[in-house]
């Protein structure tokens, strides 16, 4: 009785034992499963997060500048939804915040993911500067660069030098130096950006098509031309001396025409030049007063350039249509002067008062910018890549670089 007693109990214990662990194991085994389940959703939700970022990511990568970001946006991915939003806006840096949501069987799953992005390496010069000086060869490091009073400048700038600013001058841009930048900066909508480094090679010119032109020029017979009155020109001339066009001369152009001199250009008062006109000059082009200037010219010059007064180049063009100037040496342009294109020249350029500039400036150094100038970006005015031997410069290739990534819920 007492071996049947004990038997019984032995085995009641065990069902009993056998029975709780089951429903133990069917406890966990449920739990487990609604856990896996939980993480499965919550890992869905981090994916639409991600598909986020990276949507938006892949927007910031041909944006020009993050202090006007892509619109912060909300967008549906597989059966859930993203919303962006942004902070710390700057040219070159943003804080991204990415909140998905996922919605399934009554239940929301929310993950959030942040980064800050910064863009690094290359640069578009024509997009993104109206003036750029000094750095990469090109010159710099004169003296500060006096931006007179009540200039206003729309696009970026960079500096290889101080920056003293004037009263009332308005910048529609950011303003970058590799030294100081002082004055009446209250205008400045854009960053101030002082001590910051310059691009590995800023653009440059390859003078070895000009070069190769003056040597042809070189073999003609020696002798100095000029063109009067009312002409018509069209093809190339070479000229082995000075050339120049007298007061008042009406220049017409057929076609294109080019203009080929070993010595100076002079183009004198009161003269109007029309469009898709060239000249290459070894020595000094100088532009005297009230001269009008026609759309699609090129002018290089060994020497510089010396702008006189109430000059105008390419005015009302189209896009491809402007002006360029470009030297090895200086450019000195005077008052009240409307330039539509591009000055280019690796020594120093000197703008007067009552400036209207459209387009892009590249300079070793600038040493003023007059009173009462308006200088406004417009890379369309000009392509630089048909202009010969204009390089961009070879920096190391624009990046889109995430700084720090983090999973805030």
């Amino acid at each position: 009785m007492k071996k049947r007693g004990f038997t019984l109990i032995a085995t009641v214990f065990i069902v009993v034992a056998v029975t709780l662990f089951a429903v133990t194991i069917t406890t966990l085994v449920s739990s487990g499963s609604h856990i896996s389940v939980k993480n499965y959703e919550s890992l869905n939700a981090f994916y639409i997060a991600n598909a986020g970022f990276q949507y938006y990511l892949r927007q910031l990568k041909v944006d020009d500048d993050w202090s006007s970001p892509p619109a912060q946006a909300t967008g549906q991915f597989s059966d859930g939804v993203f919303s962006i939003a942004t902070t710390g806006e700057s040219a070159n840096f943003i804080t991204v915040t990415v909140t998905a949501y996922y919605t399934v069987e009554g239940t929301t799953y929310q993950r959030m993911l942040q980064a800050n992005i910064v863009k690094s390496g290359g640069w578009s010069f024509e997009d993104e500067y109206v003036m750029y000086w000094g750095g990469g060869g090109i010159g710099g490091g004169g003296d500060a660069t006096q931006i007179d009073n009540n200039v206003t400048i729309t696009g970026d700038l960079f500096a290889d030098n101080d920056i003293d600013v004037g009263s009332n001058v308005t910048i529609n841009g950011d303003t970058q130096s590799t030294g100081d930048v002082s004055g009446d900066t209250g205008g400045v909508s854009g960053t101030i950006e002082t001590h910051v480094p310059t691009p590995e090679t800023a653009p440059f010119i390859d003078t070895t098509y000009y070069d190769d032109q003056l040597a042809i020029a070189a073999t003609y017979p020696s002798g100095n031309q000029s063109w009067n009155g009312n002409r018509t020109l069209s093809g190339l001339y070479y000229v082995n001396g000075d050339a120049a066009f007298g007061n008042n001369a009406n220049i017409s152009i057929t076609g294109s025409a080019t203009i080929v001199a070993t010595g100076t250009f002079v183009v004198n008062n009161n003269v109007v030049i029309g469009d898709n006109f060239s000249v290459i000059a070894d020595g000094l082009i100088t532009i005297d007063n009230n001269v009008i200037i026609g759309k699609n010219n090129i002018w290089y010059s060994s020497t510089g350039f010396d702008v006189g007064n109430n000059a105008e180049a390419g005015d009302e063009i189209s896009a491809g249509e402007g002006t360029s100037f470009i030297t090895s040496g200086d450019i000195d342009i005077g008052n009240n002067i409307d330039f539509n294109g591009l000055l280019f020249c690796e020594g120093t350029l000197i703008l007067g008062n009552n400036t209207d500039f459209d387009g892009n400036i590249i300079a070793g150094f600038v040493d003023s910018i007059g009173e009462n100038s308006d200088i406004n970006l417009s890379p369309e005015l000009v392509d630089q890549t048909l202009i010969p031997g204009l390089e961009s410069g070879s920096g190391t290739a624009e990046a889109t670089d995430i700084e720090t990534w983090d999973e805030i819920y």
